[in-house]
């Protein structure tokens, strides 16, 4: 799956478990397109960004879910 690609859509559909481990994924890419742009392997910076991105959704579609969890 790539983790750059990924519509708001198809994270809407996941359920909190895997919503948890695709944010678990792209920590895990980012960490190492991280260390590939120090070290002058990469130099594709947009790709950051869409992470940093996909990163931040997942977090707020895990927090949205687990309030509405908890009132109904």
């Amino acid at each position: 799956m790539d983790l750059k690609k990924i519509k708001l859509d198809t994270f809407r559909s996941y359920d909190i478990s895997r919503l948890e481990a695709v944010s678990k994924d792209i920590r895990k890419e980012l960490l190492s397109l991280n260390m590939n742009i120090f070290t002058d392997k990469s130099k594709k910076s947009g790709d950051k960004s869409m992470l940093k991105k996909n990163l931040a959704r997942s977090l707020t579609l895990i927090n949205e879910k687990k309030r509405s969890e908890d009132r109904g």
